[in-house]
């Protein structure tokens, strides 16, 4: 009986200890989770998804969070911004100053919001400089600061990506 009755002990300190290890290794999880907005993404969770997205991209993401946009709000923010109506000077103002000032003015006009520039390798010799951003729904959409023009990453024909810069 007192055999039995250690066991039943033992067996109820391995089921509470295992609780708590259970426990333990999902808060974490469930207090990320449930803690931040949905509509926004840790830098560590954007830098994956975008490292998945352009494997041989450098990545460089300067702020811990971003909140994620709809396309609506660039295109309304596009209808303000001159970037667009800048005159294109080779080696001075050309696709990289183009991509960099539209990032500076959205930035400075909304906030943290996941919208950066990117180099693309376009034909395996030339580069080109272009903004991007994720939206709530995690898909990718190209701007072309010199045009305004917004693609789906996936209407976009390129080689691979250099570098990106959020």
């Amino acid at each position: 009986m007192v055999e039995n009755m250690s066991t039943k002990k033992l067996m109820a300190i391995i089921i509470v200890w295992s609780i708590c290890l259970i426990t333990a290794s999902i808060y974490p999880i469930f207090v990320v989770r449930e803690s931040k907005p949905p509509n926004v993404a840790l830098s560590r969770e954007l830098e994956l998804y975008l490292s998945f997205q352009f494997p041989h991209a450098r990545i460089m993401l300067v702020d811990g969070e971003y909140t994620l946009v709809d396309k609506p709000l660039i295109e309304s923010f596009l209808r303000y911004d001159k970037t667009n109506l800048r005159p294109y000077i080779n080696e001075t103002f050309d696709c990289d100053d183009f991509a960099f000032t539209l990032w500076r003015n959205i930035r400075e006009s909304q906030g943290n919001i996941a919208f950066g520039v990117i180099s693309l390798n376009l034909d395996g010799t030339t580069s080109h400089a272009m903004n991007f951003f994720v939206d709530t729904n995690w898909h990718i959409y190209f701007v072309e600061p010199q045009n305004d023009e917004i693609k789906k990453r996936h209407n976009v024909k390129y080689m691979r990506a250099s570098w990106i810069i959020m």
